[in-house]
């Protein structure tokens, strides 16, 4: 049983992501935070591969977010 609120299993006919988005998108709202992207920096380079980008080439102005 899944509680609310819990992604559930991807499944290709449900949605408009592909397969890599999903475990992407996924991986970045995981409810345990170890198991997230643990930088936005690193979320970023895994959009960018994607498609066969190269995130130090794509992300080369990145700034990383200044405090909270």
């Amino acid at each position: 049983m899944e509680r609310a609120g819990t992604p559930g299993p991807y499944r290709a006919d449900e949605g408009k992501l592909t397969r890599a988005q999903a475990e992407v998108a996924l991986k970045a709202v995981a409810r345990e935070a170890s198991r997230r992207h643990p930088t936005v920096y690193e979320f970023a380079s895994a959009l960018v591969a994607i498609d066969g980008g190269d995130p130090a080439t794509e992300l080369a102005d990145f700034r990383p977010p200044v405090g909270r």
